[in-house]
């Protein structure tokens, strides 16, 4: 098994397209089986897979309270190409608060 991780404090520094353009080259021309991990709370690798970040497990439930990885493993459209999604904090869930 190889590892790939793509890591920077930066933004904008292109960490998310080179992950899911790496992972996708793989998995579509060399057949390789690839699991993207999305660690980013703005969730913009799961969205670019197609997934809504509203019905998905993350890694939270993996690393808190013991549920099993294979769980939380959600298969994309891309053919060997699996993806867990990003943990959205609970802040950006909450409702607008209504003025009177």
């Amino acid at each position: 098994m190889i590892t790939i991780v793509a890591s920077s404090f930066k933004g904008g520094t292109g960490k998310t397209s080179a992950c899911l353009h790496i992972a996708s080259a793989l998995s579509l021309f060399h057949q390789k089986k690839c699991l993207l991990v999305d660690f980013d709370p703005q969730a913009n690798l799961t969205s670019s897979l197609g997934f809504s970040t509203d019905d998905l497990d993350t890694m939270v439930p993996v690393l808190q309270e013991g549920k099993a990885l294979k769980n939380v493993i959600k298969a994309s459209r891309i053919e060997n190409l699996d993806l867990i999604a990003a943990p959205i904090p609970t802040w950006t869930k909450l409702r607008p608060l209504r003025l009177l």
